[in-house]
């Protein structure tokens, strides 16, 4: 099976759009600030206060397998409107062995951990993850990319998150 085509024809890609720290209900609950991207928000240059180099346009993901006859997972699609897909939340560090939250199938062996839900309320979150040793490649909204640690700080990680909050952190 070709996996960035997927299943019934579906696009699989390795990255996803910063969504924040929060989960798909509630992208910009954290304090005022926002994301670059999140439901039908995209920040402009002149909104990214906290400054285009240090914060997180886009992070790895890994595309997760849906072979016939296995549990459809959603995570890694791209060009989809749906929820848990390629929306990346910072809620947990890179690589973490925290479970996803996602139409999906729950492979810890893959590096894919998941907690299968398929409710069109349901607070779908996705950590960024990677086959690299060690962290996630990262692109931040100046253009530039840097491989992120899976020991970055959660603190940072999610400070660098945020396009407004005046955290202007540096992710190692």
């Amino acid at each position: 099976m070709d996996t960035a085509l997927g299943a019934g024809g579906e696009r699989k890609g390795s990255y996803g759009l910063n969504w924040g720290q929060n989960v798909t209900a509630t992208p910009f609950l954290v304090g005022r600030g926002k994301a670059p991207f999140a439901g039908k928000y995209g920040a402009k240059f002149a909104e990214i206060t906290d400054g285009t180099s240090k914060t997180l346009m886009l992070m790895e993901l890994i595309q997760a397998p849906s072979a016939t006859g296995q549990a459809v997972d959603r995570r890694a699609r791209i060009w989809n409107p749906s929820s848990g897909t390629y929306q990346v939340f910072t809620k947990e560090t890179p690589n973490s062995k925290a479970a996803d939250v996602s139409t999906c199938a729950d492979r810890p062996e893959l590096g894919l951990p998941c907690t299968n839900i398929s409710s069109v309320e349901a607070d779908y979150t996705l950590a960024s993850r990677s086959r690299h040793v060690g962290g996630v490649m990262s692109a931040f909204c100046d253009g530039s990319v840097r491989f992120v640690g899976d020991d970055v700080d959660l603190a940072v990680w999610r400070a660098a998150s945020s396009i407004n909050l005046g955290e202007a952190v540096s992710v190692p």
